[in-house]
C-alpha cells in the first residue's frame, strides 16, 4: 500500500461489512488522526474522530483513494485526556490540541475523542456501530 497522508480513504472490511475511513492529520510521532465516514462516500459526515493504528498490511484496509477533507474537518480536532485518581476516577481533564495540552472547563466535554491510540481491533469494532 502507498503512503497514508491527508485526504487519503480507506475501505475497511469490518464484521458487518465495508466502512469507509479518511485520514485527516498525520501528527507525528503519534498515529494518523482518522474521521470515520457515516456512509460510503468521502462528502459524507463524520461518525466519529480517532488517532489510530492502521496495519496497512492488513487484508481488510484497502486504499480508496483520496478526496478533500471537508472544512469541518480541517482543523486539528481537539482530544480529552483525564488525569485520575488512585481509584481511577477522572478528578480533571486535559485538552490537547496535537501541540500542547490546556486545562480542559471543569466540566468535561463527552463529545470529544479521547487521546489514546485505539488499537485496530477496537477500531474495527466501533465502525461496525456506524
Amino acid at each position: 500500500m502507498t503512503a497514508l497522508y491527508p485526504g487519503t480513504l480507506l475501505r475497511i472490511e469490518t464484521g458487518k461489512g465495508p466502512r469507509l475511513v479518511q485520514i485527516t492529520h498525520m501528527p507525528r510521532p503519534y498515529p494518523p488522526v482518522l474521521r470515520a465516514l457515516k456512509a460510503d462516500d468521502a462528502e459524507s459526515d463524520t461518525a466519529f474522530i480517532a488517532m489510530a493504528d492502521l496495519p496497512l498490511n492488513d487484508p481488510r484496509v484497502h486504499p480508496a483513494g483520496s478526496a478533500p477533507i471537508p472544512a469541518s474537518a480541517r482543523a486539528f480536532p481537539t482530544f480529552r485526556l483525564a488525569v485520575r485518581d488512585k481509584a481511577g476516577i477522572p478528578i480533571y481533564w486535559w485538552h490537547w490540541d496535537g501541540e500542547g495540552l490546556r486545562l480542559a472547563p471543569s466540566q468535561d466535554d463527552e463529545t470529544l475523542p479521547l487521546r489514546k491510540v485505539t488499537r485496530f481491533d477496537a477500531l474495527l469494532l466501533a465502525l461496525e456501530n456506524v
